[in-house]
C-alpha cells in the first residue's frame, strides 16, 4: 500500500500538467513529461536519497509491525482483550458517525458556489489517494475463514486436530506466525470500490480543472 503513493503523486502531476495546458496551444504529452521528470530525478542525489529511504521504510515496516505485535501478544490478558474489543467497537461506531458528518459537510460545501472549488478538492484528492489504497489491498489479501499454513497454504482441519509440522512443507504452523487465515487471493469487491472511487475522483478533477480553474 505504501508503494502506491509515489505512483499516485506521478498520476496527479500528469493530470495537472494536462488540465492546466494553455488553450489553443499544443497538447501536452503527459507520459513523456513524467518520464523526463523521472530522468531528472534519477540524476538528483536528494531524490535518490528519498527513494532509498522510502524503500527502506517499506522493507522495515512489516518487521517493526510484527515485533510490536509479538510484544503486545505476550502481554495480552483476557481482561485486556475484552477492554480492547470494547474500545475498538466504540471507535468503529465513532468513525462511522464522523464519516457521515464529513460527507454531509462536504456536500454542503460543494453546493455553495463560493466554496465549490474547495469542496471539489476535498472530494477529489482523498478519493484518488484512497482508491489506490483499496486497489493495493485488494491485490494483496487473504480470502476465507479457515486456517492455513503460512508457507504453502495447506488447509488445517482444525487447530486442535491438526498436527505440527505441516504435512506438505514441514512448516511449524502452530508456532507464532506459522499459520495464516485464508488463502492469497483477489478481493473483487475492493477492486470495484477502488475503481469506482478513482473514476469519481477523475470526474471531480475534470470538473474542477476545466470548469473552475483560471486559464491564462
Amino acid at each position: 500500500m505504501m508503494a502506491w503513493k509515489p505512483l499516485w503523486v506521478l498520476t496527479l502531476l500528469g493530470l495537472v500538467r494536462v488540465f492546466v495546458a494553455v488553450p489553443g496551444g499544443a497538447p501536452v504529452d503527459a507520459a513523456n513529461t513524467l518520464w523526463s521528470w523521472i530522468q531528472q530525478g534519477a540524476q538528483n542525489t536528494e531524490v535518490l536519497g528519498i527513494l532509498v529511504s522510502w524503500v527502506g521504510i517499506m522493507w522495515l515496516a512489516p518487521i517493526v509491525c510484527r515485533f510490536i505485535s509479538d510484544i503486545s501478544l505476550r502481554k495480552a490478558t483476557c481482561e485486556g482483550a475484552t477492554i480492547q474489543r470494547r474500545r475498538e467497537k466504540f471507535l468503529h461506531k465513532s468513525s462511522h458517525r464522523l464519516l457521515g458528518l464529513g460527507a454531509v459537510a462536504t456536500l454542503v460545501v460543494i453546493a455553495l458556489p463560493p466554496t465549490r472549488v474547495l469542496g471539489l478538492m476535498i472530494v477529489a484528492m482523498p478519493l484518488s489517494l484512497y482508491s489506490f489504497q483499496f486497489l493495493a489491498a485488494s491485490l494483496h489479501t487473504r480470502i476465507g475463514p479457515f486456517l492455513t499454513c503460512a508457507r504453502c497454504g495447506y488447509r488445517m482441519s482444525s487447530w486442535r486436530r491438526s498436527k505440527d509440522p505441516c504435512p506438505e512443507c514441514g512448516n511449524l504452523w502452530k508456532q507464532p506466525w506459522g499459520a495464516a487465515l485464508g488463502v492469497p487471493g483477489i478481493r473483487w469487491d475492493l477492486v470495484m470500490l477502488g475503481a469506482g472511487m478513482q473514476i469519481a475522483s477523475l470526474l471531480a478533477m475534470v470538473w474542477l480543472m476545466w470548469g473552475w480553474w483560471p486559464r491564462s
